[in-house]
């Protein structure tokens, strides 16, 4: 399950601008095939994730959704030696695959986290510790357009409503607005990165911080 799992993340991603910014190219070929030692890593985290994290699946393997419980959830934090280990074992794991990525691709994902960091502080501020977090939505290729990824957004969406809570996820381009805008989401900030890239030949990489409002959510973000 964890390998189909890896591959088709892989697939899903492999012509996002984000994506191969991040993964330290110059945006006009698809990145190269990770190592089999960053693809193990890449591996561990993902069965980590899949035990600490929600996921769900439709269709098999055919489209993922990742989600991360509200920070001051009680059910987020560990609460088994195994669930601690866990955690140390994706930390660590995170920690050699950002090292074994190259220069070029540790200075990108310092940027992006720098970007990041400063736009949630500044729009959620301590709001984002009781919010859920959408990391991932992820179509096999040749399954999109039939409607997986909505029926993956409307399940966060269930679940969300039911705790009361809102969500917040970053698009990682304008032409997937429309698509979270169609779930709730509406855009709150834009991000930009690979103004001064020198070996990144595209235009600079936009994403966009969104929010979706629970209709429980005692306090709220103005649009």
């Amino acid at each position: 399950m964890i390998g189909t799992l890896y591959e088709m993340i892989q697939e899903a991603f492999v012509n996002d601008t984000f994506y191969r910014f991040r993964a330290g190219g110059d945006g006009t070929t698809p990145p190269k095939r990770p190592n089999w030692f960053r693809r193990l890593l890449y591996k561990i985290l993902l069965a980590c994730w899949i035990r600490r994290r929600v996921i769900w699946q439709v269709g098999g393997e055919k489209a993922v959704l990742m989600v991360s419980r509200a920070v001051d959830d009680p059910l987020a934090k560990p609460t088994s030696f195994l669930d601690r280990l866990l955690d140390y074992i994706a930390r660590l794991a995170a920690l050699l695959y950002d090292s074994y990525s190259g220069k070029i691709v540790s200075v990108r994902n310092q940027e992006l986290v720098e970007e990041k960091n400063g736009t949630l502080k500044a729009y959620l501020g301590d709001r984002m510790q009781s919010m859920l977090h959408v990391h991932l939505v992820a179509t096999s290729p040749e399954y999109r357009g039939r409607g997986y990824g909505g029926r993956l957004m409307e399940k966060v969406n269930e679940f969300a409503d039911s705790q009361g809570r809102a969500t917040w996820l970053i698009a990682s381009g304008h032409h997937n607005i429309p698509f979270y805008n169609s779930h709730g989401y509406f855009a709150l900030a834009e991000m930009v990165n690979g103004r001064d890239s020198p070996n990144w030949k595209r235009d600079p990489v936009k994403t966009i911080l969104m929010v979706r409002e629970s209709p429980e959510s005692e306090v709220k973000i103005q649009e």
